[in-house]
């Protein structure tokens, strides 16, 4: 009788054991159906974050790209406003005597107040300014002095007096002028520029 009863036992101890086992297989495979699930999202998520990581960093260097061509081409645009502001002081350079004169002796009039002034005149026709200036004074009896040597600059004058100085030079009036219309000047130069990385 023994022995029927532990055939029993280890029969049922079989039956069990195969039944641990089955369940214990099953939760394995839950367990590894589960794991695979989520390293198959983790999967996804890390080339999705890649992808965006990857995304962004083109941007990134599309914007880049773009304000480096902005930058050069306002530069260019630099350079194209200057050498017209060059340009115009080379005209100035370039006037007919008798325009100059005309022009330079009826600034230095308006500018001259006490008549203790001392002109300076540019190297651009100046002996034909000091000629306008001496008959000037001569006619208007007007007191000024201006200097025999010419100054440091080809148009306009320098007026001094005491502790000042009234610069009329063509430099100071290109810089002027520049000041004045450069705004105006690169809105028509540079108009029909749109934006188009904003």
């Amino acid at each position: 009788m023994q022995g029927k009863v532990s055939k029993k036992i280890i029969q049922d101890a079989e039956k069990e054991a195969s039944k641990i086992l089955e369940q214990a297989k099953k939760e394995a495979d839950e367990i590894l159906k589960s794991a695979q699930e989520k390293a198959q999202r983790i999967k996804e998520e890390a080339e999705k974050t890649g992808e965006e990581m990857k995304k962004r960093e083109e941007e990134r260097l599309v914007t880049i790209e773009k304000l480096e061509e902005k930058k050069n081409l306002l530069a260019m645009k630099r350079e194209v406003l200057d050498k017209v502001f060059e340009e115009a002081l080379e005209d100035l350079k370039n006037w007919k005597v008798q325009r100059y004169v005309d022009y330079v002796a009826k600034k230095i009039i308006l500018s001259i107040s006490t008549g203790d002034e001392l002109v300076v005149p540019g190297r651009l026709h100046s002996n034909a300014l000091r000629k306008q200036l001496d008959k000037i004074k001569r006619d208007r009896n007007l007191k000024f002095e201006v200097t025999k040597e010419d100054g440091d600059f080809d148009f306009g004058f320098v007026i001094k007096k005491e502790r000042t100085e009234i610069k009329f030079t063509g430099e100071d009036i290109v810089d002027e002028l520049k000041d004045k219309i450069e705004l105006e000047v690169a809105r028509r130069l540079f108009a029909g520029d749109t934006d188009k990385t904003a």
